[in-house]
């Protein structure tokens, strides 16, 4: 068999048919594990939703849990033209349902056969789990697989997690024996655990099989404590897991697409009509070629009204990686080919393998807080490592100000330091004559901006964004803060050892400053004053000094507020220059 398949954590792309977005392609085989709760738990509304999901869906299979109702089943099948369904024979003592079993899209999937598995170990499983034999045809290829739904117990407690425990071991054990038979022997595993991946190895139920690596995969252990499957305690809450046995990963691949699908998202009333549970989804992907369409950031700010609250893929570089801006949830900035950039944001997790330089996918749902535009984050993929930054667009510090101007941007600026606020959250408000903007230092990225004062010149690189519907530039990193020389402009030519311009004293000043200087020499020497627009104001000094350092006041009586420039010029060829800010 030449089938190949990709496994990319990350979506692929949505489009709406009907009141859900489609995930099913003509190029992958979609398998997905849902509990339905208690089916059908609104009865026929429940019903009509449901065959909503599934054809809008538009996947090859899903293992369902949680049936209650055989009828509410069947009346489901008769709503769903071209799909078929098997539900486990397995009832209570008393008599009550909660079946495991499959709906499969008949044009694309057959069923060899089914059994029972662990039929006569109620204490593992109250409900025996279910073992489909599968093909998947898509196109001309073909992909033969066994499916094992499973329900494990609920609860908390001690005793319900043992059940589940000795539910995992003879799971892996029944496999294990079914794999040494050689042959074509591909397993996929899913359906409802009641428990999660992430949990410490000594209380993890899990265990057994996440220490076989050799022969098992969780696909869905890249979204433990990033995506939640289970509506209610503590999101993320993923319980419902997807996993592979190593030899068909092996076979056909190592990358791919898992993702629990948030319909809870595309319709309020999914929870009370529908279930408790999202549906989990695993695509495998023929071939090599992405079928992933993306959207460009600069669109998605152009046209934010059309974007927001719809969920959509982008594709970039990461200029500000997880875990800078915080510790405890993800705040990355993303850029793409359309020179713009875009927030990916994450409450309830860092997501530590999003860092600078790699070239990622992100799919999320377009929102807005405060007047930034973000991603409600929903997966990602890391596409490469290692990969250049885009070159930062230098901009006049007044744009600082304008929150719809390069929006997300990796942005420079540069200009004389006005004022710095004080506290944790510091705030520069930074002037290259063109206005004052301001540059926001996060204090959770650790940056050292203490040796900075005001009247020195300072640049920075950083993302341009919006703070409470007010622009700013952010930087992430200690590098991209560097303050600029004495000399700001310079004569041709080296400077003479000791011909010095020192910062004028008090700056900011009103009226009155003193700016002071040193000769190495006799000189020729002029020192004037120009306003932020090269204009100038006053000729402080002209004439022939001797060596040493001079001293002169600068009177600013009748002047407007804002930035001045003093130029010290000596025998007519060497130039220094810097920059002083009047205050009323």
């Amino acid at each position: 068999m030449n089938l190949k398949i990709l496994f990319i954590f990350s979506f692929l792309p949505l489009m709406l048919f009907g009141q859900y977005q489609k995930v099913g392609t003509d190029s992958t085989v979609d398998v997905l594990a849902w509990n339905i709760e208690w089916f059908a738990k609104d009865g026929q509304n429940t019903i009509d939703e449901v065959a909503q999901i599934v054809t809008d869906l538009d996947g090859d299979l899903f293992g369902v849990e949680e049936i209650a109702s055989v009828d509410d089943f069947n009346q489901l099948l008769s709503q769903l033209s071209g799909w078929d369904g098997i539900l486990s024979p397995h009832t209570y003592n008393d008599g009550s349902y909660q079946k495991v079993g499959l709906l499969y899209n008949t044009s694309e999937v057959t069923v060899h056969s089914w059994q029972l598995l662990f039929e006569n170990d109620g204490y593992a499983f109250p409900r025996p789990p279910m073992e489909f034999t599968i093909t998947v045809m898509e196109g001309s290829h073909s992909f033969d697989f066994k499916l094992i739904v499973v329900h494990l117990k609920a609860y908390g407690d001690e005793d319900s997690e043992q059940r589940r425990r000795a539910a995992i071991d003879s799971l892996k054990n029944y496999i294990d024996g079914q794999l040494a038979l050689g042959g074509e022997q591909d397993f996929i595993l899913l359906g409802d655990f009641n428990d999660h991946l992430e949990d410490p190895p000594e209380d993890n139920v899990f265990q057994v099989m996440l220490d076989d690596t050799a022969a098992y995969t969780f696909l869905t252990e890249p979204l433990a404590g990033v995506q939640g499957s289970y509506i209610g305690y503590n999101e993320p809450n993923l319980i419902d897991h997807i996993c592979i046995t190593n030899d068909a990963l092996n076979e056909y691949g190592a990358a791919g697409n898992t993702e629990v699908l948030y319909l809870d998202d595309q319709n309020s009333s999914y929870e009370s009509t529908v279930s408790d549970h999202r549906p989990v989804l695993a695509q495998f992907a023929f071939g090599n070629s992405s079928t992933t369409e993306y959207t460009a950031i600069a669109d998605i700010h152009s046209s934010f009204s059309q974007y927001q609250g719809q969920v959509v893929t982008i594709k970039g570089v990461v200029t500000i990686g997880a875990g800078i801006f915080s510790n405890t949830y993800t705040s990355v900035y993303v850029q793409d080919d359309s020179d713009a950039g875009l927030n990916i944001y994450l409450s309830s997790a860092v997501l530590s393998d999003m860092n600078q330089g790699q070239l990622v996918e992100v799919t999320g749902e377009v929102a807005e807080y405060n007047g930034l535009h973000e991603l409600k984050y929903h997966s990602h993929s890391v596409l490469a490592d290692n990969q250049p930054l885009p070159e930062a667009l230098t901009i006049e510090t007044n744009l600082l100000n304008d929150k719809d101007a390069e929006p997300g941007r990796w942005t420079k600026v540069e200009g004389v330091i006005e004022s710095i606020s004080e506290g944790p959250h510091i705030n520069m408000m930074v002037n290259d004559g063109s206005g004052a903007g301001k540059i926001y230092f996060d204090p959770d990225a650790g940056l050292d901006v203490s040796d900075f004062s005001v009247g020195e010149t300072i640049r920075v690189t950083g993302v341009k964004t919006v703070y409470n519907n007010e622009g700013q530039l952010q930087p992430g990193y200690q590098d991209d803060i560097e303050k600029q020389g004495t000399s700001i402009i310079n004569g041709s030519g080296n400077q003479p050892e000791g011909f010095q311009l020192f910062q004028n004293y008090p700056n900011p000043f009103n009226p009155t400053t003193a700016i002071t200087y040193h000769l190495p020499a006799v000189s020729e020497v002029q020192l004037v004053v120009y306003n932020a627009l090269g204009q100038e104001i006053r000729t402080l000094v002209s004439g022939r000094q001797k060596a040493g350092t001079h001293s002169v006041n600068f009177e600013a009586q009748g002047l407007a507020s804002g930035i001045y420039i003093y130029q010290l010029k000596s025998d007519a060829k060497y130039v220094l220059t810097r920059k002083m800010l009047l205050l009323r």
